[in-house]
């Protein structure tokens, strides 16, 4: 019986290439010189076009408007990558599934409504669409893949749709114009640095109801209160105290916290996250637990205002680049238990005068 062979033929019409599979046409590529709007086809070699195909319209940088025919049920991985040109894409309520990267880099790219069957937004699907100012996701979306919307810096609100489990990491990193986020109940994972860079974002407010965030005062953190996972870049607290029940302070969790003057910590952190207060540019103070055992790399980068610190007596690891760029440290006093100092720990450190090491040091990177 015919259902039991599978046909398979290439061909070239007009602008496009594209194979059938079963008397389904997936578009391959496109005439390079391709322009200005068009509208693909929805039947080729006459055969119903169902897919666009990983890269077939890649770069075509002339593109400005492009309409998706009803029959498409599949965007595959950079189909549309580096479209710099494209200002508007009608994607049909029948397509369940956008690629990875598919609209990245499409940099006139202003709007964008993701129909109703799309279950899953890819990874860096939009990224880096700057004039991205609005995103319509829909209801059965589950989760939100690795940098999805990362560098879109125009993109002014972001409505996240009860049903979202995961949101990945760096998911909405770098969105420079949102305010304010907030989490619904469905939402069980946040992965590292998924609002990070947010330099305008005021609160993250979580649904009561969600069994595994909580927010209070504007900052994310774990249901328990143990990890502290996004302090809002542009919160205006000057002076800020750790909850006493926080043990870990996540990737990022302060990252570019302008406004920030001071941080105190409690005895219960633990550990002090990657980049976790990284360029935190009017930082001059901060009292670090006596527990810490652990400041991974880049933590203290930049900081430009910090004057001195004093590192606990239980810390053991001092990471790649920690307090690299820390142009106003005069004063540092290495705790008794530091073992491991990485490379670049304390390069452009230009106003500290020198470090007394311990007799328990015993590695010391490059580059200090």
């Amino acid at each position: 019986p015919a259902s039991l062979f599978e046909f398979r033929a290439t061909a070239q019409a007009s602008d496009y290439s594209f194979y059938v599979i079963n008397g389904e046409v997936t578009i391959t590529g496109c005439d390079e010189s391709i322009s200005g709007d068009i509208t693909i086809p929805d039947m080729l070699d006459e055969c119903p076009v169902t897919s666009i195909g990983d890269y077939a319209f890649e770069c075509c940088s002339s593109l400005t408007s492009v309409t998706i025919p009803d029959g498409v049920t599949s965007i595959g991985d950079y189909a549309f990558n580096r479209c710099s040109s494209l200002t508007n894409v009608t994607i049909p309520d029948g397509v369940t599934s956008i690629g990875d990267y598919a609209f990245e880099c499409c940099s006139s790219l202003t709007s964008v409504t993701i129909p109703d069957g799309v279950t899953s937004i890819g990874e860096f699907v939009f990224s880096e669409c700057i004039s991205l100012t609005s995103v319509t996701i829909p209801e059965g979306v589950t989760s939100i893949g690795e940098g999805a919307f990362m560098y879109c810096c125009d993109l002014t609100s972001i409505t996240i749709p009860n049903g979202v489990l995961r949101i990945d990491t760096n998911a909405f990193a770098y969105c420079e114009k949102v305010k304010s986020i907030t989490i619904p109940k469905s939402v069980v994972s946040i992965e590292q640095g998924a609002f990070s860079e947010c330099v305008k974002l005021v609160s993250i407010e979580v649904d009561e109801a969600n069994e595994k965030y909580c927010s209070l005062d504007g900052v994310l953190f774990d249901k328990n209160k143990t990890k502290l996972v996004q302090y809002p870049s542009s919160k205006t607290t000057k002076n800020y105290t750790i909850l006493d029940s926080v043990t870990e302070i996540c990737y990022g969790a302060f990252s570019r916290a302008y406004r920030l003057k001071s941080v105190q910590m409690s005895d219960s952190v633990i550990t002090v996250g990657l980049g976790a207060f990284e360029y935190c540019e009017n930082l001059s103070g901060i009292i670090l637990s006596d527990n810490i055992v652990s400041i991974e790399d880049y933590a203290f980068y930049h900081c430009a205002q910090l004057d001195n610190i004093t590192l606990p007596d239980n810390l053991t690891t001092i990471g790649i680049d920690a307090f690299s760029g820390c142009s106003n440290l005069e004063k540092l006093v290495l705790g008794n238990s530091v073992e491991s100092i990485e490379a670049y720990a304390f390069s452009d450190c230009t106003s500290l005068n020198g470090i007394t090491f311990p007799d328990s040091v015993k590695t010391v990177y490059h580059g200090l």
